[in-house]
């Protein structure tokens, strides 16, 4: 969304910003169950061209917090994500400090890791995880890795989008795919 105003008060700071009509990824969930492949499978191709544009920033910018909480779904289909506030600009970690955001079940290993480095796969397990969520209705945060085989809570899953987001949700980042593209 769109910010047009940042206000400061002696008790909070405000972000002013752009009103979306929608329901999130997460309402839509919650509402309806499971959501069908060809739309997850739509929805995945949307997210990887918005997060290879942040990632394309000189510095590449990481969003960090990739969840069906923070996809808005507009009403002609559109996708956009909303709360930035864990996007984490590589190279500039806030004041030099190690502090890494996310959401536990999400997030990649790494994140929580001060010692292990942050790029685009650590985006690309968040989105794994959210497409496992999505079709599934099952949550990532009550899994483990190796239980990520999408076929073994619905046999009718194309065994191609389960081997995506097999891939997408390895533990060790080199064995993810490289970049969204």
């Amino acid at each position: 969304p769109q910010i047009f105003d940042i206000l400061h008060t002696a008790k909070a700071d405000y972000i002013v910003m752009e009103y979306l009509e929608g329901e999130t990824a997460r309402e839509r969930l919650d509402r309806m169950g499971p959501q069908p492949a060809g739309e997850v499978v739509r929805w995945a191709k949307d997210l990887c061209l918005m997060l290879t544009y942040l990632h394309s920033y000189k510095p590449p910018m990481i969003y960090c917090d990739l969840k069906p909480d923070n996809i808005m779904i507009q009403s002609a289909g559109n996708l956009r994500l909303i709360d930035f506030g864990a996007v984490l600009e590589l190279g500039k970690e806030a004041g030099g400090s190690r502090l890494r955001l996310g959401t536990r079940g999400y997030a990649a290993p790494e994140q929580f890791d001060s010692g292990k480095a942050i790029d685009a796969r650590t985006d690309i397990y968040a989105l794994g995880r959210t497409m496992y969520e999505l079709l599934t209705g099952k949550s990532p945060c009550k899994a483990e890795a190796k239980e990520f085989s999408v076929r073994s809570l619905k046999r009718s899953m194309p065994r191609k989008l389960a081997q995506v987001i097999r891939t997408c949700t390895w533990e060790e980042p080199a064995k993810r795919y490289r970049n969204c593209e």
